[in-house]
């Protein structure tokens, strides 16, 4: 491996500008799932004249995972830099970035062009936007397929408050682009067929998102496979860190009493699943690689107690008693998918350019990076040029939603880095997530860690830092050790979120907190908050209900009587002319025939709501939001210590 810094690699273009007029293209890799996804994307596009893919990590990044780096990249160049670097960046002509839940890439430099690249197949464009972070830095997005859902042109307008925002563009645009990772699993399975398929993959998920009946007969139905069919390789393949786990250790242990046991350990499965006839799993996926890549089918099994279904045509349902006859029946009809029907059914799935994402990027480089229109690209405007709210509140919003890994507040830290009590809204948000909790509540954990060991808190936050503690942080940081020693593994992402030390400083330096007393008794959906000061009311007057879903049904449940409930609106469709607590759903337009204040019933949509209604009604119109819990009242005094700063700055 070849490690240069950026400074040198400046030097060597100016040295040699006269020679290369190629276009630059850096590409952040890092120690993560998506490594071997950007890798492919380098290897490709460095297979084109016009263009050069060049890897790029920051220098703290490959010191803490030196022996990682050394090993993926070797014989090829890795370009790292520090932070007094950062300014070289912009000698790149774009950079492409992975999305990512809690990096916002605020040491790129504003004015260089940023590309998004989402991390799977699966992800929609809105999300890539909203949950992680392209509204805030991405200029383009890579899309692997189409999605269904469309968004309105204006859709991201004023999402992402202006302040918080680091594009070079005043736009986010989609790309049909097209999966790398596919395209080169499909050139793997094409090759395989030429040697010839004889395998069976058995496929296990992270064991914390797998079911615990199906964690239940893993062990089972893998003996099955390797009994039942010992002409055929069975490619086991856990997740790399849970292999520590006392079922995947009873698996290791089976498979070393058969010659056809073979444990897949590559960085990509690409070559190992190209082999095989099927894949088997217990997860239900949709549109996985292997079977677009391949063709073949996927048998998704399940405990004969727990049927299970898919809309998916490539996934074939069945209970583990059946498992050996249906792969027995698929085998001995001995299918041949060709190349072509693969990309057809790729295609019919809405996958862009399968098989030739990379060249579609490379051919269309310079609307990139010269700004020119093209005509199959979506141009999503983020600023509607006004500013319909104020930073601080729009934070507290934000802090109202209570949603969940919300990355927007890194973004308004980032931004704000004084506002010590953004850094608990932080932790208090990524608390939320409840899948992959192991990942998410380290994630909580370093930000609160970070809350109490920098600055001196105010009063008011450190009355929350103790609430939050005995309520929240306290519970995340037994989790993370009870799922340390049960399992005896690390999460791949643990290296760069819990520094080595990390626990016993965090319980070192949250000693001295003090058990925390409550002082006002918490109503569910009695409390509504005026979002025009942000303070606690109970509200016993008229209101319009703006949005129809499970919210106004709690909220409606909860009342003594509905004769105040003077409408309800919704702006989906499909909604407005249904009933609702006896009530018919109404279009937002009938809002302007009257004046009476609104209760936004919506925690997902509190935002683009606010900024829907301010945008129609104006801004004097009274809106309030249901209070969703007690960690989001007792936050109230926070929230109105932090508008008073950045009204009075």
């Amino acid at each position: 491996m070849e490690k240069i810094s950026l400074t040198e690699l400046s030097e060597r273009w100016r040295k040699n500008q006269h020679k290369n007029g190629k276009i630059r293209i850096g590409i952040k890799v890092g120690h993560s799932p998506i490594n071997h996804h950007l890798q492919i994307l380098i290897r490709k596009i460095n297979q084109f004249k016009k263009i050069s893919g060049y890897a790029l990590t920051r220098q703290a990044e490959y010191d803490a995972n030196k022996h990682w780096y050394q090993r993926e990249f070797s014989g090829s160049t890795l370009i790292t830099y520090n932070h007094d670097e950062n300014f070289l960046l912009e000698r790149f002509d774009a950079v492409l970035l992975p999305e990512s839940n809690f990096y916002l890439y605020e040491d790129y430099p504003k004015n260089l062009i940023k590309i998004g690249l989402p991390h799977g197949v699966d992800i929609p464009f809105q999300k890539t936007v909203m949950d992680y972070g392209g509204g805030a830095v991405f200029d383009y997005i890579l899309s692997p397929k189409a999605d269904s859902s469309r968004a309105e042109p204006e859709a991201f307008e004023d999402i992402y408050h202006k302040n918080i925002r680091n594009h070079s563009r005043n736009h986010v645009c989609q790309i049909p682009f097209g999966f790398p990772k596919l395209d080169d699993f499909i050139d793997e399975a094409t090759q395989a067929e030429q040697s010839g398929v004889n395998s069976i993959v058995y496929h296990i998920a992270i064991l914390s998102i797998e079911q615990e009946k199906s964690i239940d007969i893993i062990a089972s139905t893998l003996k099955k496979l390797l009994d039942n069919f010992p002409d055929k390789r069975i490619i086991f393949r856990p997740y790399k860190y849970d292999q520590e786990h006392e079922v995947i250790q009873q698996c290791l242990r089976i498979g070393t009493e058969y010659p056809n046991f073979y444990l897949s350990t590559a960085e990509s499965y690409a070559r190992d699943y190209a082999t095989a006839l099927a894949m088997v799993c217990h997860r239900p996926y949709k549109a996985h690689l292997f079977s677009l890549a391949t063709g073949r089918p996927i048998f998704l099994c399940h405990p004969d107690e727990n049927p299970i279904s898919t809309s998916d045509p490539s996934v074939k349902p069945c209970p583990e008693s059946g498992l050996v006859q249906a792969l027995r029946s698929y085998i001995e009809k001995n299918e041949t998918i060709t190349l072509t029907q693969r990309l057809d059914t790729c295609r019919r799935l809405g996958f862009h350019n399968p098989g030739s994402s990379v060249e579609y990027l490379v051919e269309n480089i310079d609307h990139i990076v010269k700004d020119k229109p093209h005509p199959d690209w979506t141009y999503y405007p983020l600023d509607s040029g006004n500013t319909p709210l104020e930073i601080g509140d729009y934070t507290a919003i934000q802090v109202l939603s209570a949603k969940p890994a919300n990355i927007t507040l890194n973004g308004i830290f980032l931004k704000y880095p004084s506002r010590r009590e953004i850094l608990l809204f932080l932790a208090d948000s990524y608390s939320r997530k409840t899948v992959l909790l192991d990942y998410y509540a380290k994630l909580s954990l370093k930000c609160f860690y970070r809350l109490i060991t920098e600055g001196t808190p105010s009063h008011t936050l450190k009355g929350m830092i103790e609430y939050w503690w005995s309520k929240k942080g306290h519970v995340l940081l037994q989790h993370v050790l009870d799922d340390q020693e049960v399992h005896a593994r690390q999460s791949i992402e643990h290296a760069d979120v819990l520094e080595e030390g990390f626990i016993s400083n965090l319980l070192l330096a949250a000693k001295d907190i003090r058990t925390y007393e409550e002082k006002e008794e918490f109503q569910e959906y009695g409390i509504l908050i005026d979002l025009s000061t942000f303070e606690p009311v109970i509200h016993d007057g008229d209101l319009a209900l703006y949005g129809a879903r499970q919210l106004a049904h709690q909220f409606l449940e909860h009342q003594a009587t509905t004769s105040h409930i003077r409408m309800i609106v919704d702006p989906d469709a499909r909604i407005v002319g249904t009933q609702v607590g006896g009530m018919t759903v109404q279009h937002p337009a009938a809002l302007r025939t009257c004046d009476t204040p609104i209760l936004i019933c919506s925690f997902a949509y509190l935002l683009e709501s606010v900024l829907e209604l301010k945008k129609t009604l104006g801004s004097n119109r009274k809106l309030y939001a249901v209070c969703k819990d007690p960690q989001i009242f007792n936050f109230l005094p926070l929230l109105q210590e932090m508008r008073d700063h950045f009204q009075n700055a």
